[in-house]
């Protein structure tokens, strides 16, 4: 027999999101026994009269509480559920008597998590399940803290507590229909939240930002089972009880997808704006910076037992700003980078600062997510010492093992209820530290400098040569490019938007390139120069368009005497025009009327406006066709 109180419920203070968690890690379970992969998560308002337990010595039974401005979940899955209605009770034993081995890649351990992070944060934990053609189910619910409803099991059948029939706030016939329809299962339902979920303040409550919860808990999800997501072996969807389910993404904690060759290739690839190309162009190099995955081994009862360790420098958060421009989804993953609305109570778990250090993959589920909860005060920072620099919020390392064989969960010993370590054995960070110490060729991997070297990852008092350094973000103020105001460029590359020296447009614009600029000349239909330098209008003599020689003696400022005038004997000549008169010369040769010949005299400026007038009147000539 198994007896529980309040106490047993309350031993650590679970978040919202690892209690969600610890009920997708059974379902998971499940699907991998089946060879099954949907698991459906729905949320339904509260209802009004909702029933829980005696918590204060002021409280009278019935204790009926209002929690139509809250919501419950329910997790459904199409895996193997059980095989007899005796099995179903034994999953609700908290400490089992004959506990059966997990099996290969099955990320529950204890036998607790499904009972104790429930009420640790509900009132109400109830599992209906389909067993051959019926539908069996079963519920527990919080003691409260004067034990009116002591958590009591015995292998003769249900108690009080748990029980076999559900509360009177939940709508069993909904359940079967969706059951039914979606071909599912089981479905396991947390109702009646014994804490608030989000931030949600006064009397508005937690159903007023359900949608927004709902986005975060999509973003976490993705997390916590990106591989399995990113394999395909887990089909995740979200919905409200009025929304079309929304599938859950891998989201990828690493920018692992981010590589500096996959930047380059996008614009290929996909459909791309001009400014989009850009920063490929010009960020690529600023990807992602990630070692390889080696294997880490440390000797447990004179067995080696392996790990895996990657660890990875994310880009900075100026660079990160910018590749965001060109797509969240590098490959098959969102970037982690996304900000989901801040509506958890757990806090703002997606900043860098939370992301940074160590995350556990255990069995494919990421277990813990780098410095969330503090982290750190598990000794993620104290088992190797990596904080000595300002940046280390790029610093995400991915440790990753298996479990079904038990014995490295004991040099990894992880809490009951997987919300964090205990500790982790000395010669763990010891087998850690040996790969952090290989080499990365970040030349080879096309990152740009400070990266484009072949150093170790990190390595103490070697701070020049390793690649994790105090050296390694981007300034704002100095290096974003002054020429384009648009991105930050690779060291020493001049930004292919500065202005060309010929036709001063941005180099890029025009194809200019330093020695030949890209305007086309409307006159010779070349490039390389502006119309006002086209070589075929200059003077070959002179070097100008047009053409200010002296025809006599070849020479831009003429040398030449002026000619005297014969009557005059003066230069210029002072002779008056004489009196302005058309002689008639008779038909043209050429066929073209008859002609005339008039006297031209450019000193002459009053008589010459009256020539010209008269010239035009006779030929019918006006201003415009001029």
């Amino acid at each position: 027999m198994s007896r529980g109180t309040h106490v047993d419920f309350n031993r650590t203070n679970l978040s919202i999101e690892n209690s969600i968690c610890e009920i997708i890690d059974n379902c998971r379970d499940s699907l991998n026994d089946a060879g099954k992969k949907r698991i459906h998560l729905v949320f339904e308002q509260g209802q009004k009269n909702t029933e829980i337990q005696l918590e204060y010595p002021t409280c009278v039974a019935p204790n009926l509480k209002d929690y139509s401005k809250s919501f419950s979940i329910a997790i459904y899955d199409e895996g193997d559920g059980f095989v007899d209605e005796n099995e179903l009770h034994e999953a609700f034993e908290i400490i089992q008597t004959n506990p059966k081995p997990r099996g290969k890649g099955h990320t529950g351990k204890f036998h607790l998590g499904m009972k104790e992070a429930s009420l640790n944060r509900f009132h109400h934990f109830s599992l209906i399940t389909k067993i051959k053609s019926d539908v069996k189910m079963r519920s527990i619910f919080y003691p409260g803290e004067q034990n009116s409803r002591v958590y009591d099991w015995e292998k003769s059948g249900p108690k009080e507590n748990p029980t076999d029939s559900l509360p009177n706030h939940l709508n069993l016939p909904n359940i079967k229909a969706y059951m039914k329809k979606e071909k599912m299962i089981t479905c396991a339902l947390l109702s009646a939240a014994r804490f608030p979920m989000t931030d949600a303040t006064g009397k508005k409550g937690d159903f007023s930002k359900l949608d927004d919860f709902i986005t975060h808990m999509k973003h976490f999800i993705g997390v916590a089972y990106h591989k399995d997501l990113v394999k395909g072996t887990l089909e995740i969807g979200i919905r409200n009880s009025t929304q079309k389910i929304q599938t859950v993404e891998p989201v990828d904690l690493f920018w692992s997808e981010a590589t500096p060759t996959a930047i380059k290739a996008y614009p290929k690839k996909n459909s791309v704006t001009k400014n989009q190309q850009y920063i490929c162009n010009e960020m690529f190099g600023y990807g992602i910076l990630s070692g390889v995955r080696q294997k880490a081994q440390v000797m447990i009862n004179g067995q080696k037992n392996s790990f895996y360790v990657t660890p990875y420098l994310v880009p900075s958060d100026e660079a990160r700003t910018e590749l965001m421009k060109v797509t969240t989804k590098w490959d098959k993953s969102r970037v982690v980078d996304i900000s989901p609305p801040v509506v958890s109570s757990s806090g703002k778990l997606f900043t860098a600062q939370n992301l940074q250090g160590y995350t556990f993959v255990r069995n494919g589920r990421a277990i813990i997510i780098g410095n969330m909860k503090n982290a750190e005060n598990y000794g993620f920072y104290n088992g190797i010492s990596m904080i000595e620099s300002t940046t280390k919020a790029r610093v995400r390392i991915k440790i990753e093992y298996e479990s079904h064989t038990g014995s490295l969960d004991s040099v990894f010993r992880i809490l009951p209820n997987k919300d964090g370590y205990q500790y982790i054995d000395q010669k763990v960070w010891d087998a850690i530290y040996t790969v952090l110490t290989n080499k990365i060729d970040g030349n080879a991997s096309k990152n740009f400098f400070p990266h484009n070297k072949n150093g170790p990852f990190y390595e103490n008092g070697n701070a020049k040569t390793r690649h994790f350094n105090n050296g390694i973000g981007l300034s704002k103020k100095n290096d974003w490019c002054k020429e384009c105001n648009k991105v930050y460029h690779k060291k020493g590359r001049k930004c292919p938007e500065r202005p060309c020296a010929v036709c001063k447009k941005p180099m890029n614009k025009k194809s200019c390139t330093v020695s030949l600029c890209g305007n086309k000349c409307t006159i010779c239909g070349k490039k390389g120069h502006l119309k006002t330098n086209c070589p075929t209008s200059k003077c070959v003599t002179c070097g100008n368009s047009p053409c200010i020689c002296c025809p006599t003696c070849k020479k831009v400022k003429c040398t030449c005497p002026s000619p005297a005038c014969p009557t005059c004997g003066k230069s210029p000549c002072a002779c008056p025009c004489p009196p302005f008169k058309a002689v008639p010369l008779g038909p043209s040769a050429g066929g073209y009327g008859d002609e005339y010949s008039v006297d031209y005299c450019p000193s002459q400026k009053t008589q010459m406006i009256a020539l010209i007038k008269k010239l035009m009147k006779d030929s019918k000539i006006k201003k415009s066709d001029l």
